[in-house]
């Protein structure tokens, strides 16, 4: 049975900026989607997949509770981003600096996939963006048939105001029965 179905939520998650202990968290799933599920990493005895950009990124987490559903990382201009390992910066779809932010490792646990919780941390990761006074917004993704790495570029303002009418359902029935 999927506990995360709407029929077995009873309560709301919540999105917020992720503190140290999330962030703990947030390693351990980095680990288990990416290293053990996916093999793009190797494993390792920590049991947690950290890169050079963590220090200085901003995390949205989605919670039920202490439980992290998920999260997704958004680095700061003036960078560096992820993207400087797989593109040069003159081929990038928006230039890099300032008002140039990077989404990435939008990332959901496997019992809240299907639900609400990629959309709310994409909706919540654009609105910060926007907020910041954010310009352009770089977004990788692996083609998971052939394993390239694609970028995209967005402008915050159009793109919120699209997704805020779909984003999280007005009852945010989205939470795990205790």
């Amino acid at each position: 049975m999927d506990i995360l179905s709407d029929d077995h939520f009873v309560g709301r998650f919540s999105l917020s900026i992720a503190g140290d202990e999330d962030r703990t968290h947030i390693y351990r799933i980095r680990h288990a989607v990416y290293a053990r599920e996916l093999h793009q990493h190797s494993e390792n005895e920590r049991g947690e997949l950290t890169d050079a950009l963590d220090p200085k990124n901003v995390y949205v987490v989605a919670k039920c509770s202490a439980r992290v559903l998920g999260f997704v990382s958004i680095t700061l201009p003036p960078g560096p981003y992820s993207l400087d390992k797989y593109l040069p910066r003159e081929s990038w779809p928006a230039p890099a600096g300032e008002g140039t932010y990077e989404i990435r490792l939008l990332t959901v646990t496997s019992d809240a996939r299907g639900t609400p919780v990629a959309a709310a941390l994409m909706y919540a990761a654009m609105r910060y963006v926007q907020s910041s006074g954010g310009q352009h917004v770089l977004g990788i993704g692996r083609d998971g048939r052939h394993g390239h790495v694609r970028a995209r570029r967005h402008e915050p303002s159009g793109a919120s105001r699209q997704q805020r009418k779909s984003a999280v359902p007005r009852d945010g029935r989205y939470c795990e029965r205790a």
